[in-house]
C-alpha cells in the first residue's frame, strides 16, 4: 500500500469499534457509541500523512473508547506485526475496517457485514494498517458481576437521560399543583364577579402548561423506552454470551428451566427502568402533596397526612404474603417451560410410547398450581386494592367535612376546598400503586436470583488466566491423572492415570454402552473440565489455549450432530469459513451428500429446519462430518461416526477419512462398528469409566478371547 493510499484512511464505523468490543467481552449501547465516535474522529482529516495519520487514528480510537474502558491499550500497526494473541483486532483490507477474528500461520480470517469468516492470504494485508485493543481487567468484570449490578450499572451510564427524566417528572408534578391554582382562582375570583378576562388569562396561562405537560410525559415515556432498549440490548448480549460460554458439564439437565430463567431478565428490567421513576420522584412528590394542600387548607393537609401511613402499611401487609405467592408462581412456570420444551423435542418418543396421557396429566397439574398461585395473587391485589379505594373514598368524604368546617371559620375558600380535592387525587393514585409494585418487584427478585444461579455457572474461559494462541502447536494430545464425575456425584465416573497420542495415530476406542467412551472425548476435546489432571495438546492444558486457536487444532464431531435453522450451506459452514464452490463441490463427494445437494432444486440453499428436521440421522451424521473437513483439524476426535449409516456410507466414510485426514494428524474415534476397526492402528477398550486394555488390533482380538486378562490390563495405559 501507497503513502498516498494510506493518506486516504477512512475512519473505522462506530458499528465496527462496537463489534470489536463485544467480541471481547465489553458490551458498549449503540446510543453511546455512536456518540461517542462522533465527538473523538471529529478532528480526524482523511487528508493526512499517513504517519500522522496513524497518530491521529490512534487518539480517536483512544478517545472514543474513553467512556468505556479509560485503561485500554491501543496501538496501530502493519497488518504483517499483529499475533495471534491481538485477534480480534481491525484490519483496511481493500478500503474498509474489518475485524480479523484469527491468525494461522500465512493464512487470516476477517469478518465481513453479515458476520461470515472470510479465509484469505495474510500477504494481501500484510502492508495494511491494523489496530487491536487490550481491554483492561476492570472492563471485563461485568461478566463476573451478578445481574442486579449489571443493570445498576447500565442504568449509572446513563446518568444525563435519567437525570432528564426526573426533572420531566418533577414538572410533571409541579403542573399539578397548577392545575389545582387554577380552579381554585376561577372558583373564588372569576364566579363571583364573572370576570371573564380574568377566566381567559387563566384559561390561556393554564393551557400553555398543559401543553408543556403532554410534551414532557411523551418525551420522558421515549426517553425511557430508549433506555429500557439500549439494556435490553446490551445486558441481554451479555447474558446470552455467557450462555455460550458456559462449560458444557456445567450445564443444568433441564433445558426448558434454563431458559425460562434467562427469560426472566425482562421483568428485571422493566422494574428498573419502568418503576424507578415512582420511587424517586412520584412517591416523594407525595409529601410534596399534602405540603401544599397544608398550605392551602389547614387543617385538610391532616386528612391525607394521616392516609398516606395507613396505606403504606397496608400495601406492606400485603406484599408479605405475596413474596410466597410469587416465588411459588415462578418456580411453577419453569416447571411447565421445561415440560413443553421435552414435549416439544421428544413428542416422537411419548407417541411411541402411548404416554399422551401421563404428560397431560403432568401438564394439568402444573397448569392448576399455576391458576391458583395466580388466583391467591390476585386475590391479595384485589383486597389491598380494595381498600385503597375505600381509604379514597374515606379520604374524599373527611376532605370534604373539614373543609365545610375550615369554610365556616373563614380558613379556607371554596375554591381552595377544590384544588385540595385536585391535589388528593395525586396522592392517592401512587400509594395504589404500591400494591402492584410490590408484585413487580417480588417478580424481579425472583428473575434475579434465576440468572444469579445461571451467572454463577462456571464458564469456559477463566478471567484470571491469559490465553495462548501460538500461530503453530506439535501434534500431541496427552492426559494425566484424569478423574471426571457427573454433577455432585462423588463417585468418579472416569478415572485414567495417563494416556497421550502421538502424530499418525488412528485410535478406535470400543467399549460397552456406559463405559466412558464419549465422556473420555469430551474431556479431550476440553468441552468438559475434569475433576483433576490435566489435558493437554502439544504439551499445553487446553483450558490455557485461546478458542480460536483449540478449534483451528482441534475437531469434534459428537454422536447426535445438531442442526439449526438456515440453509445447508449455513449448516457446513456453521463456523463462518466460506469455502469456493468447487472446493465445497468436493467437501460434499467426500461425505456423501453430494446425491442430496443435487436432487434438491435448491442445491446447497436446501432449507434446514430447526434440529434438522427433515434431513435422517444418517444425513446429519453426514452434515457433520462435512462442518469438520471445512475445519481441517490436526486432531479429530469422532464419537461413533458411522452409527447411523448403512453398509455403503459407512465405507465411504473409511475411504474418506483416509484420504482427508492428513499423515500426521490424529484420529481418534468411538465406534461399535468392526469395519471402522480396520483403520484402527491402535485400540483402546474402556469399561467402568477405565481403559481396561490398550494395543492394536491384533492384541486387542486376544485379550476378547480371554476376558480375564481385561482385569490384568486394568491399570495398564499406554504412554506414548
Amino acid at each position: 500500500m501507497t503513502s498516498q493510499d494510506r493518506a486516504a484512511w477512512p475512519s473505522p464505523p462506530p458499528e465496527v469499534l462496537r463489534r470489536l468490543l463485544t467480541l471481547q467481552g465489553l458490551a458498549v449501547p449503540p446510543g453511546a457509541a455512536d456518540q461517542a465516535w462522533r465527538e473523538a474522529f471529529r478532528e480526524v482529516p482523511r487528508d493526512t500523512a499517513a504517519g500522522e495519520r496513524g497518530r491521529l487514528l490512534t487518539e480517536a480510537i483512544r478517545r472514543w473508547i474513553q467512556p468505556f474502558d479509560p485503561a485500554a491499550d491501543i496501538a496501530v500497526v502493519q497488518g504483517a506485526s499483529l499475533l495471534p494473541k491481538h485477534c480480534p483486532a481491525l484490519v483496511l483490507y481493500q478500503g474498509e475496517w474489518r475485524i480479523a477474528r484469527w491468525l494461522r500461520g500465512d493464512r487470516i480470517g476477517l469478518e465481513i457485514h453479515n458476520g461470515s469468516i472470510e479465509d484469505i492470504d495474510r500477504g494481501s494485508c500484510a502492508a495494511a494498517p491494523a489496530c487491536w485493543l487490550g481491554l483492561s481487567k476492570d472492563s471485563q468484570e461485568g461478566v463476573e458481576a451478578g445481574p442486579l449490578s449489571l443493570v445498576l450499572r447500565a442504568l449509572g451510564q446513563r446518568k444525563r437521560v435519567l437525570f432528564e427524566v426526573g426533572l420531566a417528572s418533577v414538572l410533571v408534578n409541579a403542573f399539578a399543583v397548577v392545575t389545582s391554582l387554577f380552579a381554585m382562582q376561577v372558583y373564588d375570583r372569576v364566579v363571583p364577579t364573572f370576570a371573564w378576562s380574568t377566566l381567559w388569562a387563566l384559561t390561556l396561562g393554564v393551557s400553555v402548561v398543559l401543553v408543556f405537560d403532554a410534551v414532557l410525559r411523551l418525551a420522558r415515556a421515549q426517553a425511557l423506552d430508549r433506555v429500557a432498549r439500549d439494556i435490553d440490548e446490551d445486558l441481554s448480549q451479555l447474558l446470552y454470551d455467557h450462555l455460550l460460554a458456559l462449560r458444557m458439564d456445567s450445564r443444568p439437565r433441564s433445558l426448558g428451566t434454563l431458559a425460562a430463567k434467562l427469560t426472566g431478565f425482562e421483568a428485571v428490567r422493566s422494574f428498573f427502568t419502568a418503576s424507578i421513576l415512582f420511587v424517586f420522584v412520584d412517591l416523594p412528590f407525595v409529601v410534596a402533596f399534602i405540603v401544599v394542600i397544608g398550605l392551602i387548607g389547614g387543617a385538610v393537609g391532616w386528612v391525607y397526612a394521616l392516609l398516606f401511613p395507613l396505606a403504606l402499611m397496608a400495601g406492606w401487609l400485603g406484599q408479605r404474603k405475596m413474596r410466597r405467592l410469587v416465588e411459588r408462581q415462578v418456580l411453577g412456570l419453569q416447571q411447565k417451560n421445561g415440560l413443553l420444551i421435552e414435549t416439544i423435542q421428544g413428542a416422537e418418543a411419548i407417541k411411541a410410547a402411548g404416554a399422551e396421557w401421563r404428560f397431560s396429566s403432568r401438564w394439568a397439574d402444573l397448569s392448576a398450581t399455576l391458576f391458583a398461585d395466580g388466583l391467591a395473587v390476585r386475590s391479595v391485589v384485589n383486597r389491598v386494592t380494595t381498600l385503597m379505594h375505600a381509604l379514597s373514598s374515606l379520604a374524599f368524604v373527611a376532605v370534604i367535612v373539614v373543609g365545610v368546617h375550615q369554610i365556616e371559620l373563614g380558613l379556607l375558600s371554596v375554591g381552595g376546598l377544590i384544588a385540595c380535592s385536585i391535589l388528593g387525587g395525586r396522592i392517592l393514585q401512587p400509594i395504589s400503586q404500591v400494591v402492584m409494585l410490590a408484585t413487580q418487584w417480588h417478580s424481579a427478585r425472583e428473575a434475579l436470583r434465576n440468572l444469579e444461579s445461571v451467572m454463577r455457572l462456571p464458564v469456559e474461559r477463566d478471567p484470571e488466566v491469559s490465553l495462548l494462541a501460538p500461530e503453530s502447536l506439535p501434534v500431541s494430545l496427552s492426559a494425566q491423572a484424569l478423574r471426571f464425575s457427573y454433577g455432585r456425584s462423588p463417585a468418579a465416573q472416569l478415572e485414567i492415570e495417563s494416556i497421550a497420542f502421538t502424530a499418525g495415530e488412528r485410535v478406535a476406542l470400543v467399549g460397552s454402552n456406559g463405559s466412558g467412551k464419549t465422556t473420555l472425548l469430551r474431556l479431550l476435546s476440553g468441552q468438559y473440565r475434569p475433576a483433576s489432571g490435566q489435558v493437554r495438546i502439544g504439551g499445553i492444558d487446553v483450558s490455557q489455549l485461546a478458542p480460536a486457536t483449540l478449534t483451528a487444532h482441534l475437531g469434534v464431531m459428537s454422536q447426535d450432530v445438531r442442526l439449526f435453522r438456515g440453509t445447508l450451506r449455513d449448516n457446513i459452514e456453521l463456523s463462518g469459513i466460506r469455502l469456493e464452490d468447487s472446493r465445497l463441490l468436493e467437501l460434499l463427494s467426500a461425505c456423501g451428500l453430494e446425491s442430496l445437494v443435487s436432487d434438491h432444486p435448491q442445491g446447497l440453499d436446501l432449507p434446514i429446519a430447526e434440529d434438522g428436521s427433515g434431513l435422517s440421522v444418517g444425513q446429519r451424521q453426514q452434515v457433520g462430518l462435512a462442518r469438520m473437513l471445512v475445519q481441517r483439524p490436526r486432531i479429530w476426535l469422532l464419537d461413533e461416526p458411522s452409527a447411523s449409516l448403512d453398509g455403503s456410507s459407512e465405507a465411504a466414510l473409511v475411504k474418506t477419512l483416509g484420504s482427508i485426514v492428513r499423515p500426521e494428524d490424529i484420529l481418534i474415534y468411538a465406534t461399535h462398528k468392526t469395519a471402522l476397526l480396520a483403520m484402527a492402528t491402535r485400540v483402546l477398550v474402556m469399561r467402568s469409566g477405565r481403559i481396561v486394555h490398550d494395543g492394536d488390533r491384533e492384541s486387542v482380538g486376544r485379550a476378547m478371547q480371554t476376558p480375564a486378562s481385561f482385569s490384568a490390563h486394568a491399570s495398564v495405559n499406554r504412554v506414548a
